[in-house]
């Protein structure tokens, strides 16, 4: 701290705030590998405190937050690089778990048609119409309407064309009895 001599009287000057926390952000924004919404504010006020005196915290948090902030830079596009190829997968698999269950849905609409009829129904119409089935069950989760193959004395196929939209191909999705 520094102090002020005046007519045998002692006075002791303001600390530097921005130098003071722009350091502690910066550190903090450090230990969270370069994280921009500590290092930044950090580097800003830093850069701020070195106007006023002291400037040992304001110079290191400056150093600190800079290297934070350059950390940030590099890592945030590698961990994108890595991280969207993951979320791309993901979302594949859950329209995938989405159409297998409204396939299960349809084809419990089917058994239950079957057991108040003695018969398959023929088509997505006859389930709806009975109100076995919801009418969004009918469509896969890339929004295409579900192919329906059988009834009456056989139990009906049920099949998406996945994620290509085309039928016959090796990405359809197709459950009998329960099982891919």
């Amino acid at each position: 701290m520094a102090e002020l001599s005046t007519d045998n009287q002692t006075t002791v000057s303001e600390k530097n705030s921005c130098g003071v926390f722009g350091l502690i952000l910066s550190i903090i924004g450090i230990c969270l590998c370069g994280f921009w919404l500590f290092s930044v504010p950090g580097l800003i006020l830093s850069l701020i405190g070195l106007r006023k005196e002291p400037r040992k915290a304001a110079t290191a948090g400056a150093i600190i937050g800079g290297i934070g902030t350059i950390a940030f830079l590099i890592i945030g596009p590698l961990m994108l690089g890595i991280m969207l190829p993951a979320l791309a997968q993901a979302m594949t698999a859950a329209r995938h778990t989405k159409t297998s269950i409204n396939i299960l849905a349809l084809q419990n609409g089917s058994d239950e048609y079957y057991g108040d009829h003695k018969k398959y129904p023929t088509s997505f119409n006859e389930l709806e119409d009975g109100s076995y089935i919801l009418h969004e069950h009918t469509n896969d989760a890339w929004d295409k309407q579900m192919q329906f193959e059988g009834g009456g004395k056989t139990k009906p196929v049920i099949t998406s064309a996945g994620p290509d939209g085309e039928f016959n191909t090796d990405d359809d999705i197709q459950q009998k009895d329960g099982t891919e």
